[in-house]
Parts: structure tokens; C-alpha cells; sequence
């Protein structure tokens, strides 16, 4: 299934790639008849995209990716506040 998002400031288009892995456009309704109509037309874009969607989602967003490096993140974030407390409360 091919992907369509808007292009909207946050998580979307730093994860669609336009015409590779999904159709971004802006949120008028013109242009989101414009990316449905290019997805629907053109059927070897669609492939495409979905085909690419997929992968990415697999090797870069699968479920375990995503907990792992939000463990990452969530574990340096306690970390960073356990440390300058510490320091903090030495001086």
C-alpha cells in the first residue's frame, strides 16, 4: 500500500521521502487530491513506494528498532540527571 502524508513540521516528512517511500503534500485539499491522483494513476510509483515503504519500515522502524533506541535515548536522558544532580549537590 502506497503511503501518503502531509508535509507538516514533524515526524511525517522526516519519515516519507517524496516519491520514494510514500507522496508528501501540503494540507490543502488540492494538493491531497494531487497525491492520491498520482498514486492512483501511476500503478509502477505505487508499487514502488510501497515496495520502499516496507523495507524502510522493516530495517529502520520495525518495533523493536524504534524500543531500542528510545531505550537508548531514555537511558542517557537518566543518566545526564542522575549525574549532574549529583555533581550539582557536591559543590
Amino acid at each position: 500500500m502506497a503511503v501518503l502524508g502531509t508535509n507538516v513540521k514533524g515526524g511525517i516528512r522526516d519519515l516519507i521521502e517524496d516519491g520514494v517511500n510514500g507522496i508528501l503534500c501540503n494540507t490543502d485539499a488540492e494538493s491531497i487530491r494531487k497525491g492520491l491522483a498520482r498514486i492512483l494513476k501511476d500503478r509502477e510509483l505505487s508499487e514502488k513506494i510501497s515496495k520502499n515503504a516496507r523495507m524502510d519500515i522493516v530495517q529502520n522502524n520495525s518495533f523493536e528498532k524504534v524500543f531500542f533506541r528510545r531505550k537508548i535515548r531514555f537511558g542517557e536522558t537518566c543518566w545526564q540527571c542522575w549525574f549532574e544532580k549529583r555533581t550539582w549537590s557536591s559543590n
